[in-house]
């Protein structure tokens, strides 16, 4: 599963997400990640968007409430900001 803008799961109740895969944020601007309290399964990749000219931009990721994936959470290009929220996974990469 591939985001590439905003997420907001505050209307979502705990335990109603069942996606089983990886989920990659895809940015190359400033959103906002609002997991509520949704779970995410597996692996949480954050990194960037490529150009058409092979380039990559990275975006900036604002945490607006705790996060937490079951699998690892992997930061490949771009910025993580918790906002003093708690983080919660296997691994930060």
């Amino acid at each position: 599963l591939c985001i590439y803008g905003n997420l907001d799961f505050t209307s979502l109740p705990a335990g109603s997400f069942t996606h089983t895969g990886d989920i990659y944020f895809k940015s190359e601007d400033i959103v906002n990640v609002k997991l509520d309290q949704v779970i995410l399964s597996k692996d949480v990749i954050f990194e960037g968007k490529i150009q058409e000219d092979g380039l990559w931009k990275a975006g900036t990721w604002n945490i607006d409430s705790d996060f937490e994936a079951l699998g690892d959470i992997k930061l490949v290009r771009g910025i993580l900001i918790s906002n003093d929220y708690s983080i919660t996974c296997d691994t930060v990469m």
